[in-house]
């Protein structure tokens, strides 16, 4: 798993699978757009203002992400508490 953070546009990419051909995107909410294989599965997600709360079990769920990749991204995203992506402005503190 890769993380690729533009900050000009607060906008993050989780790659998922390296090398692996998009299929299509599935919206999931306004600021959150998953990638998926011919087969469904996330290749990519993005993320625009990640440090805002975002559906990430409904993600993990939906797309049946592996517990590693699950683990990791609850470790950044499952608690109210300073985002390692983002603005300031938008981080939540606990």
């Amino acid at each position: 798993m890769t993380f690729s953070y533009d900050q000009a546009v607060d906008a993050l990419e989780i790659s998922i699978r390296e090398n692996v051909y998009v299929d299509r995107t599935i919206e999931i909410d306004s600021g959150t757009l998953v990638d998926v294989d011919m087969h469904g599965n996330a290749v990519a997600i993005e993320i625009i203002r990640p440090a805002r709360q975002w559906p990430l079990e409904e993600v993990i769920d939906r797309f049946g992400l592996g517990e590693q990749d699950a683990a990791m991204l609850r470790s950044l995203w499952g608690s109210e508490a300073s985002y390692a992506f983002g603005s300031s402005n938008d981080v939540l503190v606990a």
